[in-house]
Formats: C-alpha cells, sequence, structure tokens
C-alpha cells in the first residue's frame, strides 16, 4: 500500500509581507521595553496652597498596569514654582494612590531665605514597581512647608507628568 501526503505550497515572500513589523504584541516584547506611556499637562493657570500636608497638584495619570512584573518610570516637570515670603519653602512629591514614592516626607525642593518672590523649576523622576493588575493612579502633591503661601504653573508655563510603562 502507498500512501501520498501532499502539503500546499506556501509562498515565503508573500508570508513575510504578511507580517507587521511596526506592532509587537506587549507580552512578546523583551523586559526593558517601553510598552506604554501617558501624559498629562496641566494648562497655564497658577494655582496654590498653604497647606502643610500634601494635596494633589491636578498632575495624575491613570492606568492599569499590563502583567504585574511591570514597572514604572516617572518623570514630572513642575514650571513656575513661587514663595512670595522670606525662610519659607515647598515640598513636592511623586505619588501612587497618594503615598509617596520618592521620599519621606515631602522634601523641601524650594526654599528661600532672601525677602521677596522666588521662582524656580523642579523636576521630579521615580521608579515604581506596583506588583499588580489593578488601576493606579500616579500623581505629583505639593506642601508649604511653614504654612506660607507657594504657587505653581503660572506665567503661562504649563506643567507635566509622563508615566512610562516598562515590560518587567
Amino acid at each position: 500500500m502507498t500512501v501520498k501526503i501532499t502539503k500546499p505550497e506556501i509562498n515565503v515572500r508573500e508570508k513575510i509581507s504578511e507580517l507587521d513589523y511596526s506592532r509587537v504584541p506587549y507580552h512578546k516584547m523583551p523586559a526593558g521595553s517601553v510598552i506604554r506611556v501617558k501624559h498629562h499637562v496641566i494648562d497655564p493657570g497658577t494655582a496654590s496652597t498653604t497647606s502643610t500636608a500634601l494635596i494633589e497638584t491636578g498632575l495624575t495619570v491613570t492606568l492599569t498596569p499590563m502583567s504585574s512584573s511591570n514597572k514604572f518610570l516617572l518623570l514630572a516637570s513642575m514650571h513656575e514654582i513661587y514663595i512670595d515670603q522670606s525662610a519659607k519653602a515647598i515640598g513636592l512629591v511623586l505619588a501612587r494612590d497618594g503615598s509617596r514614592l520618592n521620599d519621606a516626607d515631602g522634601a523641601t525642593l524650594g526654599y528661600t531665605a532672601s525677602a521677596g518672590a522666588n521662582y524656580f523649576n523642579v523636576n521630579l523622576q521615580a521608579f515604581d514597581e506596583p506588583g499588580t493588575t489593578s488601576a493606579v493612579t500616579y500623581s505629583v502633591m505639593v506642601k508649604s512647608r511653614y504654612g506660607s503661601t507657594v504657587r505653581w504653573n503660572g506665567d503661562n508655563t504649563p506643567s507635566f507628568l509622563t508615566v512610562l510603562e516598562i515590560a518587567g
């Protein structure tokens, strides 16, 4: 008895042209690959507080991690920080779901010892490993170190928060 086996012809060039090289599924990306970026900008318009407890600045990004092993790189730039009294300070932190990521008590990132207004810009970075696939909210929080008025996001200069999700 003779068995004859046939197989369909495959046109290799045609199959290669069908591949979508511009889109690799995120679950096939190697560890360390940036798989998603979310960016939030606060439009210019001065905000202020006298609170000595951390409060939200309005810069927030909420996302659901694609894998519990993924990590997040946070980059924030706060513009036109303003302290209007001498011997006063402002504290800024990056937070996940309201809990500080990058320091213990809202570091003094701006301090003035001289009389009059003091303006400056602050850049913040943090690396986080939330270990979950539940939604997380990242934010920039601010406080006045001594109860004086502190302002941010003034003079037509937007501030922003960018979150990069990195394959774990």
